[in-house]
């Protein structure tokens, strides 16, 4: 194992952090069966587990901690929660937890099934994302051969709370861009809580076809006002199978179409 003062987060490789979580999900069942309904092993070798392809640190993660018992929704859900102190404590210095690994990377999980599955809905009219943070389900679907434009008015940076790791090129872009790529799917991930900018966008949009990850209404995800639009205006299509939550986090890939 390792120590946890010894560890400095934002040293890690991507790779070493993949290792990282193996290994303290091992810790996890290595003191004994775990209690009934609580921790269950990672995704990682189960029947949900999924090829990554593109090249997805995340994904590589996010298979290897344990899940639990009982998961938000109909996605499978990854959790710490039922961990001994001294595991959580070495997840938060190798910045596997929750929060940190949704800085670096993206605030909602994308499985190699769900870029797979955007890849269908878009078809070949590519895609335009707005609030791209770091961009990285852009660089993913970029990867898979989707013609995507990011945009996001605030670069990634160390002193972003948002999205602290650049992984593709984001324009400098705010929700205005919306109206000028009617001819793209708008794909808009985990848009701010309480904030007018993904309703703005949605009423902007001229093309057909919307893709969402994030929560339902009411959740911690966009506002009421987006919210009613998708209700008046658009109509749910598909949801992605594949896609991977946090425990108590739910979030569904959703596509929509008017």
């Amino acid at each position: 194992m390792f120590q946890a003062t010894a560890l400095d987060a934002r040293a890690l490789t991507d790779e070493r952090r993949a290792v990282l979580a193996a290994r303290l999900t091992a810790a996890v069942f290595a003191a004994g069966p775990p209690p009934p309904g609580t921790v269950r092993p990672p995704l990682a070798g189960s029947p949900a587990d999924q090829v990554d392809t593109l090249g997805n640190p995340y994904w590589r993660i996010v298979r290897n901690l344990p899940t639990e018992a009982g998961a938000d929704g109909d996605a499978p859900t990854t959790s710490w929660t039922f961990a001994a102190t001294g595991v959580r404590n070495k997840v938060r210095a190798a910045g596997l937890d929750r929060g940190a690994l949704c800085r670096r990377y993206s605030w909602s999980i994308p499985t190699p099934g769900d870029i797979a599955w955007i890849a269908e809905v878009a078809g070949s009219r590519g895609v335009v994302e707005l609030g791209a943070g770091g961009g990285y389900w852009a660089a993913l679907m970029r990867a898979a051969g989707i013609d995507t434009l990011a945009y996001d008015p605030y670069p990634a940076c160390r002193t972003n709370g948002c999205a602290t790791r650049a992984h593709t090129t984001v324009e400098s872009g705010d929700d205005t861009v919306a109206a000028q790529h009617g001819d793209r799917a708008l794909f808009l991930c985990w848009p701010s809580n309480n904030d007018r900018w993904a309703a703005r966008a949605l009423a902007g949009y001229r093309g057909d076809t919307l893709v969402y990850a994030g929560q339902d209404a009411d959740g911690c995800t966009a506002d009421d006002a987006f919210f009613e639009l998708l209700e008046r205006d658009w109509e749910l299509v598909d949801t992605s199978g594949g896609h991977v939550t946090f425990r108590g986090v739910p979030c569904r890939l959703t596509a929509w179409r008017r």
